[in-house]
């Protein structure tokens, strides 16, 4: 594994930009500089990246950018993807997500495990079950919720074998956590 220094975005370009870093994160923003940014689907075809089974990503609201950068690449390499699904870049950027989960949809993808911010296993559910998604997206939208942003692992139906064996160990660990919490004294 090699390390690379790119801005990934939607698309190829160079744009006035900045980075901004408060909290411990750091992110891409309007700015005086011209930053060059590239697509998913460019970088990998530069730098020759195939064979790719996890795409791991956490960039604080530009995730589904990148998927869409990538999108025709993630349809032929149908990777596990795991993201931040983080409402406040999200509503930044005038995104909701689902239109970028309906489009993994289209290229084959089905089984979503949503994760709140501690990495707590909440639920699995099918992309094709929109009103759910529309649920779980309201749930964090504008802060109402009990927190702002969720990770989700998304699998291609090819994968739908390796998704339920996910979810099982997923509802064994924290049931058995849960478990061993109830006996321990407060």
């Amino acid at each position: 594994m090699r390390p690379y220094r790119a801005f990934l975005a939607e698309a190829s370009s160079v744009r006035p930009l900045a980075v901004s870093a408060t909290g411990g994160t750091a992110w891409l923003g309007a700015g005086d500089s011209s930053t060059e940014t590239v697509s998913l689907s460019d970088f990998v075809a530069e730098h020759a990246i195939g064979d790719v089974r996890l795409l791991k990503l956490d960039t604080d609201g530009f995730d589904l950018a990148i998927i869409r950068g990538g999108l025709d690449w993630i349809a032929e390499q149908r990777p596990v993807l795991f993201f931040e699904y983080f409402e406040p870049g999200l509503r930044a950027s005038g995104d909701d997500g689902l239109s970028t989960l309906q489009a993994l949809r289209g290229v084959g993808y089905d089984t979503i495990l949503y994760y709140d911010n501690f990495g707590r296993f909440l639920c699995a559910t099918s992309l094709a079950n929109e009103a759910q998604l529309r649920q779980l997206y309201a749930y964090i939208a504008g802060g109402r919720g009990g927190f702002h942003y969720y990770d989700v692992c998304v699998f291609h139906s090819q994968d739908d074998d390796l998704a339920a064996h996910v979810v099982e160990q997923e509802e064994r660990f924290f049931a058995e956590l849960a478990e061993t919490e109830d006996k321990t004294p407060a």
